[in-house]
């Protein structure tokens, strides 16, 4: 917790769909990571 908000770190990150809905869920994403250009690619 920093100043009383949820953070989250995500390695690994993917299409970053997680990360949403941590987001969504009261959560800052400090750091969100992903190596491969693929997998970050979504269709919406």
């Amino acid at each position: 917790m920093i100043n009383k908000q949820l953070i989250s770190i995500a390695l690994f990150a993917g299409a970053f769909g997680l990360d949403l809905g941590l987001e969504q869920a009261g959560f800052h994403a400090v750091s969100v990571v992903e190596i491969n250009a693929d997998a970050t690619k979504t269709n919406f």
